[in-house]
């Protein structure tokens, strides 16, 4: 456990501000991470839907997720990141949806996921 000074004289514990997990995948085709952290594999649920399962447990499912979508250089509709399912400490399901509340598959999924490993 650590301790340093943040902004001011707050005190900042490292291990909180920590990203526990992430990933930049491909969502096209037979779904595959580019790049990720703490992540074992991808279920693809179906069109626009998929579960990102952990290497390495969350404590609770009580972490927050941030995520974004869209193709190279093409997005042209909003897109949104929605939950699918409660989140569990081993897995996070999602679904992208579009503007147009329809679902998809994109060329870059990308997320980040922030809370307390078990």
């Amino acid at each position: 456990s650590m301790t340093i000074r943040g902004e001011g004289s707050n005190q900042t514990s490292i291990q909180q501000g920590l990203c526990k997990a992430w990933c930049h995948l491909t969502g096209t085709g037979t779904p595959a991470f580019d790049d990720s952290f703490n992540h074992a594999s991808i279920t693809d649920t179906g069109t626009g839907r998929r579960t990102l399962n952990f290497s390495t447990n969350f404590a609770s499912g009580n972490y927050t997720c941030a995520g974004m979508a869209g193709n190279d250089a093409t997005t042209v509709t909003g897109r949104m990141i929605t939950t699918d399912a409660t989140p569990t400490s081993s897995a996070f399901a999602y679904r992208l949806v579009l503007s147009d509340d329809s679902v998809r598959d994109d060329t870059n999924e990308i997320f980040s996921l922030h809370g307390d490993l078990a």
